[in-house]
């Protein structure tokens, strides 16, 4: 993720720290990636683990994602995600 511009003949690529993480994990032996399933979203993986049930068998260690989406792809619905919109109280 990230912009990647030209000053000159001097390359520069900036990486986004602040956004919605991407919901995904990765089998560290095999880089598989585990996707979070789509009734518990919103997850953060450097928080929370991905369901039992989606873990591949013979994963022993799971590396959670570390970019996150860039804030055009979540602008519109920050606050609805911050509000927990579409919970289990809706």
């Amino acid at each position: 993720m990230g912009r990647k511009y030209y000053v000159g003949l001097v390359y520069i690529k900036t990486k986004d720290i602040f956004g919605v993480p991407f919901p995904v994990w990765y089998d560290k032996e095999t880089g598989q990636p585990i996707f979070a399933k789509k009734r518990r979203l919103p997850v953060n993986p450097l928080v929370d683990m991905p369901h039992e049930s989606m873990i591949p068998e013979g994963c022993t260690e799971i590396v959670p994602e570390v970019d996150v989406m860039d804030t055009w792809a979540t602008s519109s619905i920050t606050l609805l995600i911050n509000m927990n919109y579409m919970g289990e109280d809706h």
